[in-house]
């Protein structure tokens, strides 16, 4: 009888790639300088993804506007849900789209996006973008005066 040994294959067990992760093509991975940063349309929706091959137990989005002094308070507003946990389309769903609104007040924001695996596996991104200031101009019409045409 003979016997041969024979590599089939290797098993790598690396539990670190097993974390859920965001997708979103909009806003900027790290703070750019204001001329340079992802700008969105006031009341505009922010969107994305969510993925995990265990199932999502949560996903949470929280905004942050950048104040006077350069630090980030939350950003609150009448009517304004935030932080946001966001429904999931089943119990343990291994995909979902999501969505949040772009305040409508004119700033710099920073949106930290969590999501969280049912087996407690955390990821936790930071989105940082503008809002378009779509105000009406202000216009003041200085002359002629008097007589003149």
């Amino acid at each position: 009888m003979l016997w041969e040994r024979k590599v089939l294959g290797y098993f790598v067990w690396y539990p670190e790639a097993d974390s859920p992760w965001i997708t979103s093509t909009i806003g900027d991975d790290t703070e750019q300088q204001e001329a340079q940063m992802y700008e969105c349309y006031p009341g505009s929706d922010f969107v994305g993804s969510i993925n995990d091959d265990d199932g999502i137990k949560e996903f949470k989005s929280t905004v942050y506007k950048k104040d006077a002094e350069g630090g980030w308070e939350l950003f609150a507003q009448e009517g304004y849900e935030n932080p946001k946990i966001h429904s999931l389309p089943s119990v343990n769903a291994d995909y979902a789209a999501w969505s949040f609104k772009v305040p409508s007040q004119n700033g710099i924001y920073r949106a930290e996006l969590s999501v969280t695996d049912m087996f407690n596996k955390t990821e936790t991104i930071n989105k940082y973008f503008k809002t378009a200031d779509v105000s009406a101009p202000k216009i003041t019409i200085t002359g002629p005066t008097g007589d003149s045409a």
